[in-house]
Formats: C-alpha cells, sequence, structure tokens
C-alpha cells in the first residue's frame, strides 16, 4: 500500500491522505475532490503541489487557493470552477488545461519569464512596480515611447511585452 500525504505548505499540517496499491498525488488529488462533492469543492487551500504529476486531473470545482502548483503538470486539467486565487503556478505546464470559470481573476500568476515579477491583480496586469489596465498597457506598448527602468530596444523590454500580452489574452479568454 502507497500512502500520500498533501501537506499545508505553510505549517506542514496534512490536508489529506490516502493509501491504496499503486496510488499517485493525482488519485489521491482526485478522491480528496470526490470525497468532498457534498461541500462542492475540495480544500486543498495552501497545499504543497508542487512538480505533481496531475496530467488530465479532474479537479473541478477544487479549492487550490495559495497552493503551491510550480512545475506541477496540470496537462490538460480540468480546473473548471477551481479556485486558483493566489496559487503559485510558476514553471506549471498549463497546456489544454481547462480553466473556464476558474476563480482566479482577482489574483493569478502565469508561469512565464520575464525580467519583473508579474500577476493579474483585478482587471489589471501588473508587471514589476507597474499596473496596466488592457487599453492603458495597449497603448504603452503600442504608442508610446515612455520608459521606465527597461529600455525598449533591449530582450527584456520584449519578454515584457510579451507577458502584457499574454496576460491580456488569458484575461480576454477568461471573460468571454
Amino acid at each position: 500500500m502507497d500512502k500520500i500525504i498533501i501537506r499545508n505548505r505553510f505549517d506542514y499540517s496534512v490536508i489529506y491522505e490516502h493509501e491504496c496499491e499503486n496510488n499517485t498525488i493525482k488519485l489521491t488529488v482526485e478522491k480528496a475532490i470526490k470525497e468532498n462533492v457534498s461541500l462542492r469543492s475540495a480544500d486543498l487551500r495552501s497545499a504543497d503541489l508542487r512538480s505533481a504529476n496531475l496530467r488530465s486531473a479532474d479537479l473541478r470545482s477544487a479549492d487550490l487557493r495559495s497552493a503551491n502548483l510550480s512545475s506541477a503538470n496540470l496537462y490538460s486539467a480540468d480546473l473548471r470552477s477551481a479556485d486558483l486565487r493566489s496559487a503559485d503556478l510558476r514553471s506549471a505546464n498549463l497546456y489544454s488545461a481547462d480553466l473556464r470559470s476558474a476563480n482566479n481573476k482577482n489574483e493569478a500568476f502565469l508561469p512565464i519569464f520575464c525580467k519583473w515579477s508579474h500577476s493579474i491583480i483585478g482587471d489589471k496586469v501588473k508587471i514589476g512596480c507597474k499596473e496596466f489596465t488592457i487599453e492603458c498597457g495597449v497603448d504603452f506598448f503600442e504608442n508610446s515611447t515612455k520608459e521606465y527602468e527597461t529600455k525598449r530596444d533591449t530582450q527584456d523590454f520584449k519578454q515584457i511585452k510579451a507577458v502584457f500580452y499574454a496576460y491580456k489574452a488569458y484575461l480576454e479568454i477568461l471573460n468571454s
């Protein structure tokens, strides 16, 4: 029997544990969600799931607020209606993941490399210490010559611009 324990990433307390033959983190997470169907969502807040293989996992309605999902394989995972607010998704594989109705519009982090930290806060894209609405960001990147700390003709600026447009697309899809 293989026992897997999901722990709180901050205080290391046990959130959920499951034991069975050939157990995996994916099976354990899905079992936690299924057992909590009557509560409408599994409480995996602050779970330490970094580097977990959750490929094609059914994570619908899971409460993953503040969970550490960095470097997790979420390829084709069903995250519909999941609460991902403040979840760490850096370097996570979200390719083909279904994020429709995921509750992460207030704050989300996309796993894209950039010189500055970046996230969505409400309806704004935050890159470094600058926050842009979509309209202001498009105007800044397309029409302005203004520079902050990064020169416009550098690779760093191209990465910053790419991050902005990735978040723009992300917000447009979530809001459609």
